[in-house]
């Protein structure tokens, strides 16, 4: 059976069958590439050597209205867009290497890409999570920054403080928010 990635945690735990069962090739929805176009510009604007996919009109015009200097304000970026994979046979974290998202369709590892990872004043750890859709789990339940918090425990020690937040952007303003 392959593994789930990260985001799909919450998918895996309700009905592990269903990763069991033939998986079905679906196309691209708009809303899935523009998520993705945002995340590229996002990524870029915490870390330029990022590359960012061209952006589409639509893209283009709400990206122009975030900033994301209200977000990082005091806090040291550690990485952004790092894909981070779990080994639940050895129970070792690890990062992947460059683009690696070989995780995807892994039968030994769990993985997934962190949108931010930053470190508070204090030392601690925060796991953003950029969100461009609406049907979002809390942070304290979201399966895909627990996952990430534990990751880092396991790769920096389990006394590790890490918290997860996620930033929602409002399609009108920009303004973003983080919960």
């Amino acid at each position: 059976m392959r593994m789930p990635s990260a985001s799909k945690l919450s998918r895996f735990i309700a009905c592990p069958a269903s990763f069991a069962l033939p998986q079905v090739e679906q196309e691209v929805s708009d809303s899935a590439t523009r998520g993705t176009e945002i995340h590229s510009y996002l990524a870029n604007q915490v870390d330029s050597s990022q590359g960012v996919l061209p952006l589409s009109a639509e893209t283009q015009e709400y990206v122009a209205k975030l900033s994301v200097d209200e977000v990082l304000a005091g806090r040291e970026v550690v990485a952004a867009e790092i894909t981070i994979l779990y080994n639940p046979h050895t129970r070792q974290a690890t990062v992947a290497a460059g683009e690696d998202k070989s995780y995807r369709t892994s039968h030994e590892v769990i993985g997934g890409t962190a949108d931010l990872i930053l470190r508070e004043p204090d030392g601690r750890f925060t796991i953003l999570d950029w969100k461009t859709g609406y049907d979002v789990e809390h942070p304290k339940q979201n399966k895909q920054l627990l996952f990430f918090a534990e990751c880092l425990r396991r790769m920096y020690g389990s006394e590790t403080q890490c918290a997860g937040e996620i930033a929602f952007a409002a399609p009108a303003t920009g303004k973003i928010t983080v919960a």
